[in-house]
Formats: structure tokens, sequence, C-alpha cells
């Protein structure tokens, strides 16, 4: 195993389970793609780089992991710590899972010939608190006071981006809500639990509340759905499957297809959704690295029939720039390439005229100067889209990085500001 070189800026470890990658292949990505447009990205640029040497020097710290070639009863490697007699059980779990499951080079390795690796400290400890959580889940529970909160913010909403019923008075709107959320039964709370390697629901899950507060799209223009003509739900980047999971469990749609080109995520999803008893309604895909939907044509083990949805839900990277990991992949994306591609393929992916794809992205690229506020409608003007309803909700940061400073960080002001937004697109009409 090598150093790894992640991203330890502090908001993004809030939302990270475990974090690897190699230094040497990342000594070279200390300044981001992405071309800044004010103070405030530069200083955001040398943060980045600053955060990254840091992370490399302590990478240095190498601990001996040996690997007994003995099975256990479950016909597993296991996995040791050599200073230690005995390896305290909590972390030869960790290491198993980390290792075992996530590092698939590794594992094929230590089946071979190699007994002894050098690991970074940093990961074992990320793969300890990965394990963690892994044990103890992450627990959903979304409140409809909050839905009903988020959508009495939406009246300042930004740009052409606004809601259909932007004209609407205030009361017109908060009934309107309770309407719809006195149809809608509360979804019971339930854990995803987080795989090493993969991006866990963190302080940002409040987008998920802007899910439920949104109309299911029909199918052939037949209001009830659950007749004859059921709803599929694609979860682009579904990560620990923690979307599938709260539309499904809230039986807004039928069935689900949730795609993603890790396979740590794909294991990821299937174990969460094996928890909750929503495997049956669900078809878990792993893309092919780079692509962000399945095609049928292109890969003959796609059915057709699981490369269209009627409602197309992502989350997607929000941050322009280099991703120095693959943890670090769930937040950077290189010059937007992952929202870019999205907004381009995603209105051939619809069933029906109908359909809807579902944006859901943070304006903290916007707010840093890393991306121009205009530019993400363009985007979506240019893959043949228009926004047809618009939510958002702000992020909430962990209290203690809430706390008022003598000195005023400006990066942190930002953060302070970061809203999420969730944009509701349909193929626009030529």
């Amino acid at each position: 195993a090598r150093p790894n070189d992640d991203d330890d800026d502090d908001d993004d470890d809030e939302g990270t389970t475990a974090v690897t990658g190699n230094a040497d292949a990342d000594a070279n990505t200390d300044t981001d793609d992405s071309t800044p447009t004010s103070s405030l990205a530069q200083l955001w640029q040398r943060h980045r780089a600053r955060t990254r040497r840091h992370a490399r020097w302590l990478n240095r710290l190498l601990v001996k992991v040996h690997i007994n070639k003995r099975l256990n009863e479950h016909n597993e490697l296991q996995f040791n710590l050599s200073h230690y007699h005995k390896t305290p059980a909590h972390i030869s779990e960790a290491l198993r899972h980390g290792f075992y499951e996530y590092r698939g080079a590794l594992r094929q390795q230590a089946r071979n010939n190699s007994s002894l690796f050098l690991v970074p400290l940093r990961e074992l400890q990320g793969m300890e608190g990965a394990q963690q959580w892994r044990t103890n889940g992450v627990k959903i529970q979304p409140k409809l006071e909050d839905i009903i909160n988020d959508h009495q913010s939406n009246s300042d909403d930004i740009g052409s981006g606004g809601s259909d019923d932007d004209d609407d008075d205030p009361e017109k709107k908060r009934n309107r809500t309770a309407s719809r959320l006195s149809e809608l039964a509360p979804v019971a709370p339930f854990r995803i639990h987080p795989h090493y390697g993969v991006f866990r629901p963190n302080n940002r899950h409040k987008y998920l509340n802007l899910i439920l507060q949104q109309e299911i799209p029909t199918n052939n223009n037949n209001n009830n759905h659950h007749n004859n003509n059921p709803i599929t739900l694609m979860d682009v980047g579904t990560g620990s499957g923690v979307i599938t999971a709260l539309m499904l469990r809230s039986q807004r749609v039928d069935r689900a297809i949730a795609t993603d080109s890790n396979p740590s995520a794909i294991r990821c999803a299937k174990d969460n959704l094996e928890r909750l008893r929503l495997m049956d309604r669900t078809r878990l895909i792993q893309l092919e690295e780079g692509h962000i939907f399945p095609n049928h044509v292109e890969n003959r083990h796609y059915r057709p029939r699981d490369c269209r949805a009627d409602l197309i839900v992502c989350n997607p990277p929000w941050i322009p720039g280099q991703a120095a990991s693959l943890m670090d992949q769930a937040v950077y994306d290189p010059n937007s390439t992952v929202l870019r591609s999205f907004l381009t393929q995603v209105q051939h992916h619809f069933t029906t005229e109908d359909s809807e794809a579902w944006l859901i992205l943070s304006d903290l690229a916007e707010r840093l100067g890393l991306r121009q506020w205009e530019e993400v409608e363009q985007m979506i003007h240019d893959g043949n889209l228009h926004i047809v309803g618009h939510s958002q909700t702000r992020v909430t940061l962990p209290a203690g990085k809430q706390e008022e400073e003598e000195e005023v960080d400006p990066i942190q002001q930002a953060r302070g500001s970061e809203i999420t937004h969730l944009y509701r697109l349909k193929r626009r009409q030529n």
C-alpha cells in the first residue's frame, strides 16, 4: 500500500467514511484545473494545496499489516497489525473490510505470495472510523416540519431557476405544500451503513427533505401511477443507496435503477438495500469508469428497460477541481465534467415526455468563485432541458463550525452561506 494524498479539508471530512489515494500520483495536483475568478478562488486553491502537502507528510508514517493466510471460519483472510501480539477484534474487522473488500489488487496479491504490507497510519485510522459507521449506521429521519420550512424558504430562488409558482403569494405556497404533505405518509426512520471508500450521508443530507417535497412526474399522464403505469426511478451515482432507499420506502416510486462506477458503492448500496428489504424492487448496475448512464447498445448486459426511467435523480460532485483520491471524486469534478455529461445525456434516458430529471447541487462553487452563477443554467439549456421547478435548503454545518471567530475566514463565510438546490428539469420542446 502506498501513502494516500487526500484533501484533508474539514468540510469534506465530515462527509467521508475513509479516503485512499496515491501520494506519488497526486504530487502534481496541488493546483485545481478550475480557473480562479476571484481572490476567494485563489485562496481556496492555496488552501487545497496546503492541505495536500500536509496530508502527504502525514502519510509517510507507515504501519506494518500482516495477512494471515489461514482462513477464518467464514473462509476469509485475516488481517493483523504486526506489532500486536493479538490484534483487537474491531481493528482486525476494520482491516478486513478495508483491504479485503476495497483494495482488490492487494487482496489478489495477498492470495498469491505477499503477507506483509506497509500502510499509512491515516489510512488505518480511516478504516477504523469507517468500520464504526458501518456497524452503527447513519440515522436517516426526514422531518415533515423541515420540509415545510424548506418550502417556505424557496421564495428567494435565484435567476431563471424559480419555481413554477413564483407568482403565487406565500400563503398559497404554504397551503399547496400542506395539502401535498397530507397525502404523504411519514417515512419511518432508517439507517444507512456506509462502507469504507463510499461517501456517507452527512450534514448535507437535508436535501432528502427537498426530494420528498417534490411531486412525482406521471407516466403517460396517468395521475394514479399505482394502477397501470409503475414509476421507475434512476439513481445516478447511488453511493450508499440512500436516495433509492428513501424513494422506495416512501412509496413514491415502484422500482429503482441504481447506478455507480465505484464497485465499493455498488456493494454498499446492495448491503443497505438488502438490510431494508428493498432489493426485490431495485436493479443495481455497475458502470464502466467514466460512464454516467447504462447503454444497452454499447453493452448488451444492460436491458433496454434498465436504461430509461420516469424520474432520474443525480447528486453529482459539486466543486470543480481535481480529485486527489477516490473519495474526492464524490466532491470534486474536474471542469464540471460529470455535471455537464449528466445534463447533456439525461434527456436520452427519459421514458416519456413527462419524465423529469432532478439535479441536486450545492452552490459552494459559485460562492467560492470557482464557477459562474449563470453557468449551471447555461449547461441545462445546452442539454435541451428547461427548469420546471426549483427548491433549496441551507446546508447546516456542525455546531463547532458555526461559532464566531475573532478573525473572519472568507472560506468559512462562504460555507456558512452554502445552499443546496434541487432543479426539476424536463426536455425542452422545440
